[in-house]
């Protein structure tokens, strides 16, 4: 789900008003139209996100894919990467979204100002909609957190900005209603993108992200050691029914497969490790909970295609990373060398 820079390239552009403004590519035609993308959100401080790309058939990573690509380094601390259509999105926390060619990942432009600390995007109806913290006060509290909008899909300004409740994240799009986990807030948010109004849905445990499972939609929360599944209507988006399941000092890292649901936690202090436990969504019970165990747990993402589940060690941000490949089954396939603080993969 990420920010790259295009500042170098809009000056030279401003310099020269006779080269041709940058278009996307069309889907499916670059070298990077299939792959495994690495989000490497970097060092705090260092500003060393990168997207790294794995080849399975070579066992090889390219590690700096948009510096590669650009000849510049992102310069940002990465938190997701968005494919829409035959655009990247990469949004980093630290006030910018990079917009590249899906396939090529040549940069085609950005968001650059009035950002504070971006979470993720979502494309609707020719707008980018942004989720943004907005700045800390001096409790580290973000009371002032916003959707920002910016009006055209390869960047530019942004036009305005939706007041939300605190902290929102992530974001599911169902129709013309735009909904957003607000997880400071315990909110669900629902945004009317015809009218930019808001409606909020109170639920138990910080809400983190959506599932749809079966034909239904669920919001992923947690408290402490306990998950929430909150099951919600489909047309109001109105909490239904809510599934509580325990697992001893659970995290929000957390990705779904089919009926399994994976979810990361960390072993009793003073223990440093972590584990994945796996949970059947139907019944709603931890059927392994040590699906995985490990070190430095971040990021957790599952390949749709074959059901493989990678596991993203950040080595406590102290250098670069590692990611695992494990099958079904949770055995250990492989081991890549990453960047920095890898939080999650994206699969084409």
């Amino acid at each position: 789900m990420y920010l790259l820079a295009a500042g170098f390239f809009l000056a030279a552009c401003s310099e020269d008003s006779s080269m041709p403004a940058p278009s996307p590519n069309e889907p499916g035609t670059g070298p990077f139209a299939e792959g495994i993308f690495v989000v490497n959100e970097g060092q705090f401080g260092q500003n060393n996100g990168e997207i790294s790309l794995i080849d399975l058939e070579e066992g090889t990573v390219r590690l700096a894919l948009f510096e590669e690509v650009n000849n510049r380094p992102f310069a940002g601390l990465i938190q997701s990467m968005v494919d829409h259509d035959a655009l990247t999105y990469l949004v980093a926390n630290t006030g910018k979204v990079e917009i590249v060619n899906r396939d090529d990942f040549e940069s085609v432009g950005a968001v650059e100002a009035d950002l504070d600390l971006p979470r993720s995007l979502t494309v609707a109806g020719g707008n980018l909609y942004i989720s943004d913290w907005g700045p800390f006060d001096a409790n580290f509290g973000s009371p002032d957190s916003y959707i920002a909008v910016v009006e055209g899909l390869t960047g530019g300004a942004v036009a305005r900005k939706i007041p939300v409740p605190s902290r929102p994240g992530k974001m599911l799009l169902r129709g013309n209603q735009l909904l957003i986990a607000a997880e400071a807030a315990g909110r669900i948010v629902v945004l009317d993108l015809a009218t930019e109004e808001i409606r909020e849905v109170e639920v138990e445990g910080a809400p983190r992200d959506f599932i749809t499972h079966n034909g239904g939609l669920m919001v992923f929360a947690r408290s402490g050691s306990t998950i929430f599944l909150h099951e919600l209507n489909s047309s109001i988006f109105q909490v239904i029914a809510s599934h509580r399941i325990e697992l001893e000092n659970a995290t929000s890292i957390f990705d779904v497969h089919e009926n399994t649901l994976y979810v990361g936690a960390n072993e009793p202090f003073p223990a440093t490790g972590s584990l994945v436990a796996a949970i059947n969504l139907n019944s709603r019970q931890v059927t392994n909970p040590s699906f995985y165990t490990g070190e430095n747990l971040y990021g957790l993402s599952v390949n749709p295609a074959n059901g493989e589940v990678w596991v993203t060690d950040a080595a406590g941000f102290q250098g670069n990373g590692q990611v695992f490949r494990l099958d079904a089954q949770g055995t250990l396939l492989d081991t890549f060398d990453v960047g920095a603080g890898p939080n999650g993969l994206v699969f084409r």
